[in-house]
């Protein structure tokens, strides 16, 4: 009975130990363009500020490019691995 008390404490004293030390992880760096300032990139902009990509395991960094469409010339060059963009409104008939 004594020892499985012992094997019992030092099990949770171990589990304690392991969930109470952080965990350093690396997070993976990631550049992600945008090529307005608008209601169209917001996504991006949450994800950022709200720590969402930090949740995930990436830095992200966010890069403005003059135009949309310099930001899909730099996606499909590799520049970026991706870009947010939104397209022209639609527009409606009359």
């Amino acid at each position: 009975m004594k020892i499985k008390s012992i094997m019992a404490v030092t099990f949770w004293l171990a589990l304690v130990v392991c969930l109470a030390s952080p965990v350093s992880a690396q997070l993976t760096k990631l550049n992600v363009g945008y090529g307005a300032i608008g209601g169209g990139n917001l996504p991006a902009w949450v994800a950022k500020e709200a720590g969402i990509f930090e949740k995930n395991g990436l830095d992200a960094r966010l890069i403005f490019f003059t135009g949309e469409t310099t930001a899909i010339f730099a996606l499909l060059s590799g520049d970026v691995p991706n870009t947010q963009v939104a397209g022209a409104p639609r527009r409606r008939s009359p």
